[in-house]
């Protein structure tokens, strides 16, 4: 759609290992946006010998999931598959398994019931993305303004 035309402005995330954006799309970074590993009972977890099931999200999600867990100290054994963050968290609640999950996920929807641990070497950025040689149109360069000025 931007290099359509049809939109002037993207809000895109991007994993560490994720491919460059293809040319002529212009990248402004706005937040990492950090990763948490998602449970109903950490201790149950934590000393368990069998890595419980987990759910993963998108496709381009779980290459950097999967790097996330590793970084914490075990190999997710992905049993699911589901890309909608509320549903993921309401299935961990009910105790189907373990999910790792984003920061901006958890702000806009947390479900009662589970316990989050922040993964400190793990986080995706959140850019705001535009087609085309600069100057942007006066609108996109504004927003992008307010947006890079957010605490």
């Amino acid at each position: 759609m931007l290099r359509s035309g049809h939109v002037d402005i993207a809000l895109i995330f991007r994993h560490a290992d994720t491919p460059l954006e293809e040319e002529g799309i212009r990248l402004t970074h706005l937040l990492d946006d950090p990763l948490y590993s998602s449970v109903t009972n950490p201790i149950r977890v934590s000393r368990t010998t069998a890595t419980p099931p987990g759910w993963r999200g998108c496709d381009r999600c779980r290459a950097a999931r999967i790097t996330a867990c590793e970084r914490a100290g075990f190999s997710p054994r992905i049993a699911y598959s589901c890309d909608d963050t509320v549903v993921t968290q309401s299935l961990v609640a009910a105790g189907m398994g373990v999910a790792i999950l984003n920061g901006l996920a958890l702000r806009a929807h947390r479900a009662p019931g589970i316990h989050t641990t922040h993964l400190t070497d793990s986080a995706r950025q959140i850019y705001a993305a535009t087609y085309g040689d600069p100057p942007d149109p006066p609108a996109t360069t504004a927003l992008i303004e307010i947006l890079t000025s957010l605490p």
